[in-house]
């Protein structure tokens, strides 16, 4: 069985009694006993600032929450933490299946489970899934799962226990949030596009997403920003262009190549500097802005 070792969670979560806070002389301190601190219990590094009423999710319990999971057509594959531990998931994986009947488009599905120890995001049961042929990863709940119900929020405070146990509820709707997923998928491979449809998606997507200066004419443009903006996007589109020429002889020329050319971008080319880029890259493609521009792009191909 996986360990939180494997995942680099083997750590509590420690909630003081109170905080207290140092004044800008050094000379003088402020104590609140309405107010704790969330401390990492390996390194002792600061996660966040909580109420009384709020309750620790320890590691340990969202891996126990994983294995109970296990038995109903899943297999934990995967964990980590962000941000300094202040968002840890754990990844479980299920039965994969291919979308089109063209070549050999194989998507695997997974449930993610997240919880948040800074204070401010809860934990979180969410559908998501992997295309293999080039990993580019979709939420399957769309943009709008939250209010299908498709994902659960457990806030930590209240009955814990009890908010926990109706995670089952996500678990269970999963079968259907999957078979909806893949049916769209599947929806959108049987519709064949043209060279017209392919660059008006495209340039709709930009423009929504990104910039509208794509459908403008570069003839008018007055400035130099104009001018480097409209190839920025225009390089974008090229990226787009390049995977399409490389999948669709395999898998068709049909709509879901034609999300999948603009997804693999996202996943695998919007740009990250700095110290820990890879960590934060993955928790956008999953969690962040990436994963809401790529829900928003699926709803334009089925537009």
């Amino acid at each position: 069985m996986p360990s939180l070792s494997e995942y680099g969670l083997e750590w509590d979560v420690i909630k003081s009694h109170g905080i207290k806070a140092i004044m800008p002389n050094g000379d003088e301190s402020v104590y609140s006993g309405k107010y704790n601190a969330l401390v990492r219990g390996d390194n002792h590094s600061f996660l966040g600032v909580v109420g009384n009423s709020y309750q620790v999710i320890q590691n340990s319990e969202l891996l126990a929450l994983a294995e109970r999971i296990e038995p109903l057509g899943f297999n934990i594959c995967n964990g980590g933490e962000f941000d300094d531990g202040k968002l840890v998931f754990i990844q479980l994986s299920g039965a994969s299946r291919q979308v089109g009947s063209k070549g050999d488009d194989v998507v695997e599905p997974y449930f993610l489970l997240f919880n948040g120890h800074d204070g401010l995001r809860s934990m979180e049961g969410l559908p998501t899934s992997i295309r293999v042929f080039c990993k580019n990863s979709l939420n399957m709940a769309i943009s709008d799962g939250r209010r299908k119900g498709m994902t659960i929020t457990i806030k930590h405070t209240g009955d814990i226990a009890s908010k926990i146990e109706a995670l089952y509820e996500v678990v269970e709707r999963y079968y259907v949030t999957r078979d909806a997923f893949f049916n769209t998928a599947n929806e959108l491979a049987s519709k064949d596009v043209n060279r017209d449809w392919l660059q008006n998606f495209w340039a709709n997507v930009y423009s929504e997403l990104y910039d509208d200066i794509v459908q403008d004419n570069p003839n008018t443009f007055t400035t130099d920003s104009q001018m480097r903006r409209y190839m920025k996007a225009k390089s974008t589109m090229l990226k787009w262009s390049m995977t399409w020429d490389r999948e669709y002889p395999i898998f068709g020329a049909n709509r879901w190549i034609a999300l999948n050319s603009a997804t693999n971008w996202v996943d695998h080319d919007t740009q990250f500097r700095g110290e820990g880029k890879e960590k934060r890259r993955i928790h956008s493609n999953l969690l962040g802005i990436n994963a809401k521009n790529k829900a928003r792009m699926l709803e334009l191909a089925l537009a």
